[in-house]
């Protein structure tokens, strides 16, 4: 996957919608992007509603290293 093909994704998914925080850009278009990409499981959008920006993304390295270490495991 390539940064074009992320950014068509993120764009379609919302719409040409304005955001008012990095922290709601975060929240509302990367993690549903990175869910339909398959790089986080799909309840991972309710992980980190409500959550500042910094503990949002510690939230999500959190979730990807989870998912590694199972992948490793299996």
């Amino acid at each position: 996957m390539n940064t074009v093909e992320i950014k068509n994704i993120i764009s379609t998914m919302t719409q040409g919608r304005a955001f008012i925080s990095t922290t709601d850009y975060l929240r509302s278009a990367i993690v549903p992007a990175m869910v339909h990409l398959g790089e986080l499981p799909s309840d991972s959008a309710s992980q980190i509603r409500g959550k500042g920006r910094i503990d949002a993304l510690r939230t999500i390295e959190s979730i990807q290293g989870i998912q590694a270490r199972e992948a490793c495991e299996s």
